[in-house]
C-alpha cells in the first residue's frame, strides 16, 4: 500500500507542477543550449545566456520558437532556422523530403556529411535575427498550424543572410543526431 500512496504522489505532484499535461494544453517550453556550428567553431557568443526555446501547441499544430543570442558579432545579421532530418544515420532518403513546414517553404532537401554523421535533411529559414551594437539578440518566430506527425529537428543560426552562409551555432549537437524529436497531433 505505501508504495501504491508514494506512485499517486508522485503523479499529483507531475500534474500540479505542469509536468504532466492535459490534451490540448501546450507542452512547457523547452530551452536548448546553443553549441559550436558544424560548419564555423569559432564564432564568438555566450554559450552560458545564448538559447533556443520552443513549445508547441497541440490545439493549434503551432511551433512557437525563441532565438536568443549573447555575445555575437556586434551589428551582424544572421539567418535562423530548423532543420528536419528523415530516414536513418547513413542512409540518402531524399524521397522523404516535405515541401513546407507550417508556413514556411524548404530551402533544399539534401543529404550531407557533417560532424562525422551522414543525414538527410531539409532546412527552413525562418527569419533574420540582428544583433545589436553589444552582440545581444533576440528573434521571436510562430510556426503555424504544422502538418501532424513526428519530426525529428535540429535548430541553426548561420553566419550571414548571403550565399555560402554557413552555420555557426546548433541545438542541440551534433549535426543529424543531437535531436529533438516532436510529434504534432
Amino acid at each position: 500500500m505505501r508504495k501504491y500512496c508514494s506512485v499517486c504522489a508522485l503523479a499529483l505532484a507531475a500534474v500540479c507542477s505542469g509536468l504532466a499535461q492535459p490534451p490540448g494544453v501546450s507542452a512547457a517550453r523547452i530551452t536548448l543550449p546553443w553549441s559550436a556550428g558544424w560548419d564555423i567553431f569559432t564564432e564568438p557568443l555566450n554559450y552560458r545566456h545564448s538559447f533556443v526555446s520552443f513549445d508547441q501547441s497541440a490545439a493549434t499544430n503551432n511551433i512557437q520558437v525563441l532565438y536568443r543570442l549573447e555575445g555575437a558579432v556586434p551589428n551582424s545579421q544572421h539567418l535562423v532556422g530548423i532543420d528536419l532530418y528523415w530516414g536513418p544515420v547513413g542512409t540518402p532518403s531524399t524521397g522523404m523530403c516535405v515541401t513546407d513546414f507550417g508556413q514556411f517553404t524548404a530551402s533544399n532537401c539534401g543529404y550531407a556529411c557533417r560532424q562525422g554523421i551522414c543525414r538527410t535533411y531539409n532546412s527552413f529559414e525562418l527569419g533574420v535575427v540582428t544583433a545589436n551594437s553589444s552582440g545581444n539578440a533576440s528573434f521571436t518566430r510562430t510556426v503555424r498550424s504544422v502538418t501532424p506527425g513526428t519530426y525529428e529537428l535540429q535548430y541553426f543560426v548561420r553566419e550571414t543572410t548571403e550565399p555560402p552562409s554557413y552555420v555557426i551555432y546548433q541545438a542541440p549537437a551534433p549535426y543529424g543526431s543531437g535531436t529533438v524529436t516532436l510529434t504534432v497531433p
